[in-house]
């Protein structure tokens, strides 16, 4: 019972406090094409590529979810928790 319940609030705290995977970055590629004019009248045209990157927080963790849900989610546990401790200890007292 004690493992069961070590690993369940571990699972529990795991998944809540895990952060997301997502790619927060927006990466834009642009081909530009610049002409010079040399001193002999000809021109001579190159292309450079400019790689714009924008960061953007994303939500992720602990912190995007609901108070609310956080908390019923944690009194159902208890309560759940508190159900099997009184049906564990009245089976354990029954028996001896």
């Amino acid at each position: 019972m004690n493992k069961l319940l070590t690993a369940s609030l571990f699972s529990l705290s795991l998944m809540l406090t895990v952060v997301s995977a997502v790619d927060a970055d927006d990466t834009t590629t642009k081909v530009v094409t610049t002409c010079k004019t040399d001193q002999y009248g000809g021109q001579i045209c190159g292309e450079t590529t400019e790689t714009t990157v924008v960061h953007q927080p994303v939500q992720a963790g602990l912190g995007d979810i609901n108070p609310v849900f956080l908390t019923v989610a944690l009194a159902m546990g208890s309560v759940t928790l508190l159900h099997l401790s009184k049906k564990v200890s009245r089976s354990y007292v029954s028996q001896n």
